[in-house]
């Protein structure tokens, strides 16, 4: 995962490539979202 301004990036490496799984705002309630 990495951090950009308020938002959380999931991301997954494929080989040469970075795909983005998901993408969560900061004032979410990452606690719950992510069990």
């Amino acid at each position: 995962s990495a951090r950009h301004g308020r938002y959380l990036i999931f991301f997954v490496e494929a080989g040469d490539e970075v795909r983005i799984v998901r993408g969560l705002h900061g004032a979410r309630d990452l606690p719950s979202l992510l069990g």
